[in-house]
């Protein structure tokens, strides 16, 4: 078939294909990659930090945010680690904020 004979029907068609293998790789492909140290994981975070201070950046949005994640930035504010605002969004928070509680940290 010629591209310039796609139809909408036939994009539509496609991208639903492509998304099932997407879907479908995730799991051959997410039991290969290691597991990430906390050291790793802090290393990571405070390279994120500097990079976003040096650049004049003052808060951060994070969509999608998980429960794991959204602990650590728990953890590393009230270590004095994150000079930045941010707010998380994300579900699954059970435990961590209340439902319908927003997570929005201060400057220090």
């Amino acid at each position: 078939m010629k591209f310039s004979n796609f139809s909408f029907e036939d994009s539509a068609r496609i991208r639903s294909r492509i998304r099932v293998l997407e879907e479908s790789a995730k799991g051959l492909v997410s039991k290969h990659i290691p597991v990430v140290t906390e050291e790793e994981n802090l290393a990571a975070f405070k390279k994120a930090v500097h990079d976003y201070i040096s650049k004049g950046v003052t808060t951060s949005i994070i969509a999608g945010a998980n429960k794991q994640g959204l602990i650590d930035l728990q953890r590393y504010q009230k270590q004095g680690l994150l000079p930045l605002r941010v707010t998380a969004m994300g579900a699954g928070f059970g435990g961590v904020i209340t439902p319908g509680e927003r997570y929005c940290n201060r400057f220090r």
